[in-house]
């Protein structure tokens, strides 16, 4: 749950975004206090910790308070408080540095698997199966793997391109048509023109498969959305995290298509009824 406020911080509002730093910083202390008390502490409203709690995905503050004593398992109230990207560049020597890259990594990828819609993943597996050619764009710190998605299927002899270059990226989706897949890779989901270019695509019968971020507008602009719910700030001196979940997810596609293509290749051909002799 920390890691997915993290993961929400920047698309909430002034009064949202001030709960939820307050949270990452005392876990502990949210579970224990009424809305009352705590929106006083804050300095917020009691709506604006119920709103927030709803941009989060929760009914309410209260299935979100169950929900974040859940994340936070048997861990006692005078521990220290759980890793987030801020806290790690404040680590105050190597050691520390490394087991909280180490074990902020783990979380978060643990909480992909967690989180994980197989049947999109199917759909996704599906698309790909049946496509025509595939192309593949990432935007910002997913540039690169969007281009590590073109290796993978190139792999699996699927006739794939990638284009890093934006304008090259609009001349490139221009030539898809009926029968292709478009694969864009973009956590925030925000970059200008995207949209538009996604909408313009798909009115031309072009399937679309994102790995984003569930909030991302991106998310609903797609046929299938595979999302990535794990913190990434843009910054270069911080963890990629929400690279290395989109990696593992790549994986998977990969993986799942090559089963998909395998269990056709091994398939007998069905056996045609014998035909009964003329007289």
């Amino acid at each position: 749950m920390l890691n997915r406020i993290q993961t929400r911080l920047a698309q909430l509002s002034t009064a949202e975004r001030a709960v939820g730093d307050w949270v990452i910083r005392h876990p502990h202390e949210a579970l224990g206090q009424d809305t009352r008390t705590l929106a006083q502490q804050i300095g917020v409203s009691q709506p604006t910790l119920v709103r927030f709690a709803r941009s989060l995905g929760c009914a309410g503050y209260d299935d979100f308070r169950l929900k974040l004593a859940q994340s936070l398992g048997s861990r006692p109230a005078a521990a220290a408080p759980p890793v987030t990207l801020a806290t790690l560049a404040a680590s105050p020597d190597l050691g520390t540095l490394v087991r909280g890259v180490f074990d902020f990594s783990i979380a978060a990828l643990t909480q992909l698997g967690e989180q994980l819609d197989e049947a999109a993943l199917a759909r996704a597996v599906a698309l790909l199966d049946g496509a025509r050619q595939v192309l593949c764009l990432g935007y910002g710190n997913a540039a690169t793997v969007a281009d590590d998605a073109r290796r993978r299927l190139l792999r699996l002899q699927l006739p794939v391109s990638s284009a890093a270059e934006p304008t090259l990226q609009a001349l490139a989706a221009a030539q898809l048509g009926a029968g292709d897949v478009l694969l864009l890779v973009s956590h925030g989901g925000r970059v200008p023109g995207l949209l538009e270019m996604t909408s313009e695509v798909r009115s031309r019968g072009v399937a679309t498969i994102a790995l984003t971020a569930g909030a991302s507008p991106l998310a609903a602009a797609v046929d299938v959305a595979l999302c990535v719910d794990v913190p990434d700030s843009g910054d270069a001196l911080t963890p990629g995290t929400a690279q290395l979940a989109q990696l593992l997810l790549l994986d998977l596609l990969a993986l799942a298509l090559g089963q998909a293509r395998a269990a056709k290749a091994i398939r007998p051909p069905a056996r045609r009824p014998a035909r009964t002799a003329r007289r």
